[in-house]
């Protein structure tokens, strides 16, 4: 087969925490035998990616409102001016721009879409959220039929795909992964038992484990909730006073913003990791850390949550604070019990490798290059 040329168009492929981000990262990292172009906004966290010899950067600074944003998508399209063989998209604006290039610039080239995660596929719902840009999120969602194959970490995502868009052509399950990394310098000196829930906003529901709360101080009063990450002042403030009223605000406790090696620390500290978003969520990135670090994890029933948990023995819940305390309550009562399961999860959880999801990668970059094909799935 010949060198095949890919481009790879994702706005925040350099951002440190966006989960999408991640993803494309690790699997370009382990994509090594093509030469790969990234298009993209300026970031921190080039330098994880300074090994990989293949890849060749288009960077433009990020724009600090929309409609100067526009004029930037268009200075990175003039930046695209390669014969590239396949372009793998973000699922967002990227799409659009995708499409302008191949009909404009390239016809040949083959778009594949990392559909990680998309938080609505309703119009007024993403207007209602991202204003303008809501838009470019509903066309690119429409322009996704366009593409010659769509990559999802979820069979969820692939079923909804399926349905919403009608999607007939080329789709393949890639799931997320995490790799360790080393323990930092942070000291966990919380009363037991811990439960983390990772970022302080809104549309990880956090008020639901508050409610929760006190039912679990029923047999393990000592119990702490800790929160990470940038959060939501004023959704922070009612969190707060729901604490209040509650008579648990001494068992939160919020820890800012943390590097990914103190956020070791706060996994192994923890004795259950519970992630309830109000969202439909992909592949949890708290989860899987939570299963990395062998810890119990509890989720809600929504968007791919529920199979995720179902691969790697998790609790699912409904939305209900009776629910989620029986369900932490049942785990931190049966810690024989929980050391087993976490620990096939964690044997689960290794074999779901980066370089098994990019190796997905790369079978649907060869079928669309030789012949159309079906569907893939990692096993």
């Amino acid at each position: 087969m010949k060198n095949i040329s890919i481009g790879i168009l994702n706005l925040a492929f350099l951002h440190p925490i966006v989960g999408a981000a991640q993803y494309a990262r690790n699997v370009t990292k382990n994509i090594k035998k093509y030469p790969i172009s990234v298009y993209s906004f300026e970031n921190k966290g080039i330098s994880e990616l300074k090994d990989c010899k293949n890849l060749e950067f288009f960077l433009v600074k990020k724009p600090p409102k929309n409609l100067v944003a526009i004029k930037v998508l268009t200075q990175l399209f003039e930046k695209m001016k390669k014969n590239h063989d396949v372009l793998i998209l973000a699922s967002g604006i990227e799409v659009i721009i995708g499409i302008l290039y191949k009909y404009l610039k390239n016809p040949k080239v083959k778009l594949i879409v990392q559909f990680h995660h998309i938080s609505s596929l309703n119009f007024f719902e993403l207007l209602k959220e991202r204003k303008l840009f809501g838009i470019f999120d509903y066309l690119s969602i429409l322009l996704m039929k366009k593409c010659d194959a769509i990559i999802t970490p979820s069979e969820t995502w692939q079923k909804i795909l399926k349905v919403k868009l009608n999607y007939k052509k080329n789709m393949c399950i890639a799931y997320n992964s995490v790799e360790p990394v080393k323990k930092g310098n942070l000291k966990i000196k919380f009363t037991k038992p811990i439960i983390y829930t990772g970022l302080c906003q809104p549309k990880h529901n956090v008020e639901l484990i508050i409610k929760a709360l006190p039912l679990i101080k029923e047999k393990f009063p000592g119990v702490t909730l800790l929160l990470t990450g940038r959060r939501n002042e004023e959704y922070y403030k009612k969190l707060v006073n729901l604490a209040k009223r509650l008579k648990v605000e001494k068992n939160i406790k919020y820890l800012g913003v943390l590097n990914e090696n103190d956020l070791r620390n706060v996994y192994e500290a923890s004795d259950v990791v519970v992630f309830v978003p109000k969202e439909p969520y992909g592949w949890s990135i708290v989860l899987l850390k939570g299963i990395l670090y062998k810890k119990p994890c509890v989720a809600l029933n929504t968007g791919s949550l529920p199979e995720l948990i179902k691969r790697y023995d998790g609790i699912i819940i409904n939305e209900s604070p009776l629910e989620l305390a029986r369900a932490v309550k049942n785990i931190l009562s049966n810690k024989t019990h929980t050391r087993k399961i976490v620990t096939n999860a964690y044997k689960r959880l290794r074999k779901d490798t980066w370089k098994a999801t990019a190796n997905i990668h790369i079978k649907c970059i060869q079928k669309l290059i030789e012949k159309p094909f079906h569907l893939m799935t990692q096993k």
